[in-house]
Order: C-alpha cells, then sequence, then structure tokens
C-alpha cells in the first residue's frame, strides 16, 4: 500500500481438499479433533521451506489468540529463533480457552504483544433496536498498530542512515512505473 514498506513479506499458505464422503471427514476429524496434528504438519512444513529464518520477526495478529494453527506458528518461529510480534486483543483473549494442548494464548507465547484492545466478542458498535453489536474493532485497531510500527521502522531507519523502500500511491501518474521500480529496488538493496 502506498506508504509501505517493500520490506513486509506476507506469509501465505493454505490447501483445500473438497472430499463428498462424510465418513472420511468424520473419521479424521475423530482422530485430530482439534486440528492439532494437522497445525504441527502444515507448520513443520512451513519451517522446512526456509520463508523463516532465525533472527526474523514475525508479525501474527489473531484477535482471540486462541487457534490452534496460530499459537503453534507461535511457538515453532520462537523454538526457531524468530522474534514472534502479536496483534491481538489481551483482555478478550484472557476471556477465552485456547484450543492449543499447551493451553497458551497468542499474547502468552509471543515475544512482543501489541495490544488492540478489541472488547469482548470484537464488535464495538451499538445500533438502537438491533441486537447484535457491529464493526469489528480489531480491524481498525490493527491497522492503526501496523501503521505506526510502520512509521517507528522508518524513523529508525532514517535515523541509521538507512534509507527503506517505501511505496508511492499506484494510483498517481506514472505510479505503476514507481511501484515497479520501488520494487527493483527492493530486491537489489534489500532495504
Amino acid at each position: 500500500r502506498t506508504g509501505g514498506l517493500a520490506a513486509y513479506t506476507a506469509l501465505s499458505f493454505g490447501a483445500t481438499v473438497a472430499r463428498g464422503n462424510e465418513w472420511v471427514s468424520a473419521t479424521r476429524s475423530a482422530l485430530d479433533p482439534t486440528g492439532e496434528a494437522s497445525a504441527r504438519l502444515l507448520v513443520e512444513w512451513l519451517f522446512q521451506q526456509g520463508t523463516i529464518l532465525p533472527g526474523d520477526p514475525l508479525i501474527l495478529s489473531s484477535v482471540s489468540g486462541t487457534n490452534t494453527l496460530v499459537v503453534e506458528l507461535a511457538l515453532k518461529a520462537r523454538e526457531m529463533g524468530a522474534t514472534v510480534i502479536a496483534v491481538t486483543g489481551a483482555d478478550f483473549s484472557r476471556e477465552l480457552a485456547s484450543a492449543h494442548s499447551s493451553k497458551k494464548r497468542l499474547f502468552e507465547v509471543a515475544d512482543v504483544v501489541l495490544d488492540n484492545c478489541a472488547p469482548y466478542g470484537d464488535a464495538a458498535l451499538t445500533i438502537e433496536g438491533f441486537d447484535s453489536p457491529v464493526a469489528a474493532w480489531s480491524g481498525l485497531a490493527g491497522a492503526a498498530l501496523m501503521w505506526a510500527v510502520t512509521a517507528g521502522i522508518v524513523e529508525k531507519c532514517t535515523a541509521a542512515g538507512i534509507v527503506p523502500t517505501v511505496y508511492s500511491s499506484y494510483n498517481l501518474p506514472g505510479g505503476g512505473d514507481r511501484y515497479a521500480a520501488s520494487r527493483l529496488a527492493y530486491r537489489a538493496s534489500g532495504q
């Protein structure tokens, strides 16, 4: 995004297997009811790819911080020497049980916690005459936290004489060319 660092690298992975056989699905669920064995295998595979290395910062975002996969990923990342930064709702998470066998939540296994201060249930607004709160606070706060982190990184880099690659607007005249040049500059310099 505009004003964002080229140095951020998205960690994405996933797989979808469509099966119409309900017996097979039920059997798999019975063998791994929490999904933790599957999460461990996926996380092990992820680290075997060399995508996350010792010393790397890994930012994980989960408002509840109770999901088996996110806790397993945080635990393995720390074990491998990465620094885990959690964007989570610490108070909200404290009210919930972890699905992970360690009974730990993301805020309890991270090196750094950026608390998005999400209320219990996350939705932040009530509307008169409507029963359910709306508008996830975590989305607003998470964006604000990450933009603050980005500004802090640029500030520290600049003070150290390092010029980080920051994207300009793609929508300005010549924006596409500037974006492409930014990607090339980052690949060449790593900054």
